[in-house]
């Protein structure tokens, strides 16, 4: 087993250890956006390890490097859904609101750029 395939596969068992927490219904913003996190790095080092999971889909749209732009913006998505959980779990509720919507932008901004340099690069 590669180092990749071992860190694919802790990153899943974590995934899926913290998925009890939200089996029990909590309703903790702060654990939900800390399993979003945790599934994100899951799936971006699934395809790390596993490059040929997209390999169909690149082919398909004639994308070159689209497995690295789509774990990419998983781990940038898991960093926004990180800070995410961190800020909701130390900040009064009446100011959850206006927090989520900025990282929500903030995150939607960082992969609207991402792609539009991706596709830059590959035209």
């Amino acid at each position: 087993m590669s180092l990749a395939e071992i860190a694919a596969a802790v990153s899943w068992g974590a995934t899926i250890y913290e998925t009890r927490a939200i089996a029990k219904g909590t309703g903790n913003r702060a654990v939900e956006s800390y399993w979003i996190s945790l599934f994100s790095i899951a799936i971006a080092v699934t395809l790390a390890a596993w490059p040929q999971l997209l390999r169909p889909l690149e082919e398909s749209l004639a994308l070159p490097g689209l497995d690295r732009l789509v774990e990419d913006s998983l781990l940038v998505m898991a960093v926004a859904f990180a800070a995410y959980g961190g800020f909701i779990s130390l900040i009064e509720t009446r100011l959850g609101t206006i927090l989520r919507r900025s990282v929500m932008v903030a995150a939607g901004a960082t992969v609207t750029i991402m792609t539009v340099l991706f596709l830059s690069v590959h035209p």
